[in-house]
């Protein structure tokens, strides 16, 4: 009888866990500078290397200096800089371009030039230190 008590009350407990078990769909990152960068966390694969932290997810790669992470948390909201969007840094090797359904644009040598030649979209623009989305207006 004990045995199938404690059995019932684990089961009970368990449900109650799992019934107030919350999502959190944000993975926020706070850097040394004060920023805050929240990425989704929808297939992210997280990997450290050469002394950076590497995440991954539908969004596109960021990287961030171990260095330089105070904190990271996860969230139910969006906070610091838009969801999957770091700031971006002008590329000294430039940027190779594709269009967002995989189609090679051509390499340019400054963002600025990117979005002089390129129609208005959005598109994918992978440098040797980053890999980012961009709208061109």
């Amino acid at each position: 009888m004990r045995k199938a008590l404690l059995m019932a009350l684990l089961l009970t407990f368990g449900l109650l866990a799992q019934a107030q078990t919350y999502e959190y769909p944000y993975l926020a990152v706070q850097t040394t500078d004060g920023s805050t960068v929240t990425l989704s966390v929808d297939e992210m694969e997280l990997t450290i290397v050469d002394g950076q932290q590497v995440m991954v997810n539908g969004q596109g790669e960021n990287k961030f200096d171990l260095a330089s992470l105070v904190k990271m948390y996860f969230t139910t909201e969006t906070q610091g800089s838009t969801v999957g969007i770091s700031s971006v840094t002008e590329s000294t090797d430039g940027v190779d371009v594709y269009s967002v359904s995989g189609v090679y644009m051509g390499r340019f040598n400054t963002l600025a030039e990117a979005q002089e030649q390129l129609r208005q979209g959005i598109y994918v623009m992978k440098s040797k230190e980053k890999t980012f989305k961009m709208t061109v207006k």
